[in-house]
């Protein structure tokens, strides 16, 4: 027969109080009216650095070789003794030999049988040293009506349910989280609060539970009393009765409704980030700090030729930038990538070289930016693109000029060599013509001189050209310059025609 929801409070089994303190992730003492530990979380344990074995069972006021005789709180437990409802909270300063001097804050609660007398004393302990709300607390107690006093002093929600999967009872804390009283929570029940998508997975959970599964953990949806979902986040374990079977099942569960939703929102920036790098034209990789890939994208992969996956992990500098463009080996101290996970420097890079998995390489330019958390360098993102179309397109563009440039040599001819011939020739055929002076003859010959020696120096820097010749704008079109001082005549002395 199963305690009803009124009389399970009294019927709460104090051998499964232990268990709920484990549950607690505030420090608890309850210690009885002799001022002996009955009982502690775990988070006390953690809290004051003190093993189960040294405070369960020991005069409170001896843990820890005495660093617990708080006068206060020993005149506090003495005269709550006779008192029926009476709760006190207080702060006091207290010097520990191994914590230092601390701020405790007490919340002392008897705990009584149904005579009324004083059986054990519950303490929630805080340290308050630090701003409000950052130090410890937490609950026990070894008697029956005790664990519901723990369990309202938890931020956690304590749920029974019987063997039969029925809500048994509640804790108090079960109006702060779902806004429904314990008592109306055990009559409208588990299921019927459960959201609809999550309903499957929490049966399979209890379902566990019930058939002797130690402690498991699950997220799903409750609806509340005012109609809207929170996610709760349980544990589930069984009560065993004395001979091993198992009578209760108990719930422990909290709200982590802010949890879920930051989970989705990293969920959702998370797949706009992996969108963004699938779409991106570049190749992109994230380093940490030692300069190991943490991310890749297609083009990336593509690019260097690997997998994604096996890039994961690998040093990026052995795996593909080992060398320099002549082939040389790159230095990890050299490489530019490197220095902005030391510095933390934006670094634009032209012209250098990655290698392929098949240990051919191409150009490529780069930008390698710092990764930064709370002001540290904690890895490096690069962007990169092979070059090696550009680089052929520029090539191909400076040969291009360049045969325009042979293409229009004529013109140069024509300029450099042809207007001077034109004048030596009609120098020539005036000296056959009768009747000429000496004094006419003799310019004729300087001139013809002159006309042969500006053709000559033309050939001769045209003969001892080694790089492309370069190209100058005549008229509207673009010629090889092959022009240059002339011997004996500067540019006035030249004929166009």
């Amino acid at each position: 027969m199963h305690p009803s929801a009124t009389a399970v409070e009294d019927e709460f089994p104090s051998r499964d109080v232990q268990w709920v303190l484990d549950t607690l992730h505030e420090p608890f003492l309850v210690v009885d009216s002799g001022h002996r530990v009955l009982a502690a979380s775990p988070a006390f344990h953690l809290a004051f650095g003190l093993p189960a074995d040294a405070v369960v069972g020991r005069p409170l006021f001896a843990l820890g070789g005495g660093d617990w005789e708080i006068a206060p709180l020993r005149v506090l437990l003495e005269s709550l003794a006779h008192e029926r409802d009476r709760v006190d909270a207080y702060e006091v300063e207290h010097a520990f030999r191994e914590l230092g001097r601390r701020t405790l804050s007490f919340n002392v609660r008897p705990l009584r049988e149904a005579e009324g007398g004083v059986h054990a004393y519950l303490l929630a302990v805080r340290d308050v040293t630090g701003p409000r709300g950052t130090g410890p607390a937490g609950g026990a107690s070894s008697a029956g009506a005790g664990a519901r006093i723990v369990t309202d002093e938890s931020s956690d929600l304590v749920l029974l349910h019987g063997s039969d999967g029925a809500l048994r009872w509640a804790s108090e804390s079960a109006a702060r989280i779902l806004g429904f009283s314990p008592e109306e929570l055990v009559r409208t029940g588990t299921e019927a609060l459960l959201h609809p998508d999550d309903a499957e997975e929490y049966r399979r959970f209890f379902r566990g539970a019930r058939e002797g599964g130690v402690s498991q953990g699950l997220a799903y949806r409750v609806r509340r009393k005012s109609g809207d979902y929170i996610w709760l986040g349980c544990t589930a374990r069984p009560v065993r009765d004395h001979a091993g079977a198992i009578v209760q099942v108990q719930l422990v569960g909290r709200d982590v409704t802010q949890r879920k939703r930051t989970e989705e929102a990293l969920h959702w920036l998370s797949r706009q980030v992996r969108l963004i790098l699938n779409s991106a034209g570049e190749g992109i990789f994230g380093l940490e700090l030692d300069g190991s890939i943490s991310f890749v994208n297609p083009v990336a992969a593509r690019t260097l030729g690997y997998p994604e996956g096996e890039l994961i992990g690998q040093p990026h500098h052995a795996l593909f930038h080992y060398c320099r463009e002549d082939g040389s080996v790159l230095p990890d101290e050299d490489c530019a990538i490197h220095a902005t996970l030391r510095d933390g420097a934006t670094r634009e890079v032209a012209e250098d070289v990655f290698c392929r998995r098949d240990g051919s390489s191409f150009p490529t330019d780069y930008t390698a930016t710092a990764a930064v958390e709370g002001g540290r360098i904690v890895g490096a993102v690069v962007t990169f693109r092979d070059v090696t179309a550009r680089r052929e397109a520029e090539a191909n563009l400076r040969r291009a000029e360049w045969l325009a440039g042979i293409g229009q040599t004529t013109l140069a001819i024509r300029h450099e060599i042809n207007n001077p011939l034109t004048s030596m020739l009609a120098d020539a055929a005036m000296l056959e013509m009768e009747g000429n002076s000496p004094e006419e003859e003799r310019e004729m010959i300087d001139s013809i001189v002159r006309q042969a020696r500006r053709i000559r120096d033309v050939v001769h820097r045209l003969a001892e050209r080694k790089d492309s010749p370069s190209l100058r704008q005549v008229g509207s079109s673009r010629m090889i310059d092959l022009s240059g001082p002339q011997d004996g005549m500067d540019e006035t002395d030249e004929t166009d025609g």
